[in-house]
């Protein structure tokens, strides 16, 4: 009596989720003989269901792995609606397992200079979105311990590259199902960003010329001049936030003029309402020139 010889295939194995630790999908691949580490993947975004955008966005994610785990959050938010978008992530991510993947699509900006970003949660979840205060929310609340700008040279559908008004499929669900499925780290999402690091340095290079130039003069400042100087400061720290802010939003051609344009202007009426300081004729024709050419440049 010969014995029948069973072939055991390879199939999926879900293992049980600790607390504390990442639910994550392993299966065996054929040709390597090894395991790979997949993680769940959600998508939110504005576009509602009544067209083939979100359908587009599963298509592209189950290109790069077919057996990835996808659900949703909402497709429901208003239309261009950051601040609801989010607070839909905040509304949601802690209930989901560490290690989760979360592509979140509102993008006004699209088809301009905004960056792409993933953001690192301090609950060790992933975020896919515009850099135009989608994370509000969960950086106030939760904490981001890590971003790095996505690099589309590489983080990007293939073959897409004519196309600059559907990120949310060609970058965004691309890339979310790339990290999710194991298929690229998040350190190769592309470089870190820096806009925390530029803040900080400006300032301390400020610092540094300030103290260095009061050594110099050899006078001691008065109480008053450093709480004036203090205040001058904190308006400029809020300031550059402002500026980094804008350019997540409009082009740095729009961004740099309008704020160089406002500083001036914010200046040269507190010396008018706080020193009171007279301006001449041709002083009060070029204030209004400018504040003419600041909204030409937003019509």
């Amino acid at each position: 009596m010969s014995k029948q010889r069973i072939k055991v295939e390879p199939r999926e194995v879900t293992p049980r989720p600790h607390h504390g630790k990442d639910v994550v999908f392993f299966i065996l691949d054929k040709e390597m003989g090894g395991m790979k580490l997949k993680r769940l993947l959600v998508f939110q975004s504005d576009f509602g269901l009544s067209d083939g955008a979100v359908s587009a966005m599963y298509g592209v994610a189950l290109s790069v792995e077919p057996s990835l785990k996808i659900s949703n959050n909402t497709h429901d938010i208003p239309t261009f609606n950051i601040w609801e978008g989010s607070y839909r992530l905040l509304q949601a991510i802690s209930y989901w397992p560490e290690g989760t993947v979360f592509v979140s699509v509102v993008d006004p900006g699209v088809g301009c200079d905004r960056r792409s970003i993933v953001a690192k949660t301090s609950g060790g979840h992933y975020v896919v979105t515009p850099d135009n205060g989608t994370l509000s929310h969960i950086k106030n609340k939760i904490g981001i311990t890590e971003a790095r700008v996505i690099d589309e040279k590489v983080n990007r559908l293939p073959r897409s590259g004519e196309s600059y008004t559907f990120h949310g499929r060609d970058v965004y669900a691309y890339t979310g199902a790339r990290i999710a499925a194991g298929v690229i780290s998040f350190e190769e999402v592309g470089p870190e960003s820096l806009a925390d690091l530029f803040l900080c340095f400006s300032f301390v290079v400020a610092f540094v010329l300030c103290t260095g130039l009061v050594i110099c003069q050899k006078e001691r400042p008065d109480g008053k001049s450093l709480l004036f100087g203090a205040m001058i400061g904190v308006a400029n720290f809020f300031s550059f936030k402002f500026l980094l802010a804008a350019l997540t939003q409009v082009a740095a051609v729009v961004a740099f003029p309008t704020f160089s344009v406002a500083a001036m202007l914010v200046v040269t009426l507190s010396g008018v309402l706080l020193f009171k300081e007279r301006l001449t004729k041709r002083q009060w024709i070029a204030f209004g020139g400018v504040i003419a050419a600041l909204v030409m440049l937003n019509i």
